[in-house]
């Protein structure tokens, strides 16, 4: 009877002091806690990789017509388009190498009248250098139905033309994986679907202490127990 009886006293002052370690903020009166405290600093409760965009799509660079020049990755948070041209061996040295149109309505695509694509009217223009440049876009100059769009599930198409260098030489590119429908000129596009980003559920307090704190907080339980009776460890 005496052996349940205690048995039973060290099983509820273990969930007390795992309750009161893992939830406790401030309490650094202890030595043993302020020495565990110096020794986990650089271990945080929750390891999270901090993300830009609450969605990001990747696609091809198709450069004439068949050379894979690089990539476009299309992304979106609570209020921006993104699109991020990687090409490969660069941009060619001309003023706005990079020309953007995007919309939900191939109706409105800038297209001459066998509906290939000018890009030339396209109403985004940019000069990059280097091998990477990201362009961003408010979502209020991006309209649907007269209304500008929002991050909750606005479907896009975008076409990137790029002038780039490819293979060693001047080459016209294309950012999608989508070809195009015209059989007298080659162009790629892609299609997009924006979407909100979510907020990640709390953590419990006792999953923290489990993986993060480690065999360092049960040392100090066990300190705390032998203070308090050496006979029952």
């Amino acid at each position: 009877m005496k052996t349940h009886f205690i048995n039973k006293g060290l099983a509820d002052l273990l969930l007390i002091l795992l309750f009161f370690i893992s939830c406790s903020k401030s309490n650094t009166d202890s030595p043993e806690l302020q020495a565990l405290s110096e020794e986990t600093t650089n271990t945080p409760l929750i390891t999270s990789i901090l993300q830009n965009y609450c969605k990001s799509d990747t696609t091809c660079l198709w450069a004439g017509q068949n050379i894979n020049a690089g990539s476009v990755v299309i992304s979106n948070d609570a209020s921006n388009l993104y699109i991020t041209v990687n090409s490969k061996e660069g941009f060619q040295a001309v003023n706005d190498n990079i020309k953007i149109w995007v919309g939900n309505d191939l109706a409105n695509l800038p297209a001459n009248t066998q509906n290939v694509p000018i890009p030339g009217q396209f109403p985004y223009k940019y000069t990059a250098n280097g091998t990477s440049f990201t362009v961003t876009i408010p979502f209020n100059q991006i309209t649907v139905d007269g209304a500008p769009i929002t991050c909750d599930k606005a479907m896009l198409y975008v076409f990137v033309h790029v002038d780039a260098i490819a293979a060693g030489g001047a080459e016209t590119a294309w950012g999608g994986c989508i070809p195009g429908t015209n059989t007298n000129r080659w162009y790629f596009y892609a299609s997009y679907s924006t979407a909100c980003c979510t907020t990640p559920p709390p953590v419990d307090c006792y999953s923290q202490t489990a993986f993060a704190k480690g065999d360092g907080y049960l040392r100090l339980i066990k300190s705390q127990i032998l203070k308090i009776s050496p006979a029952w460890v």
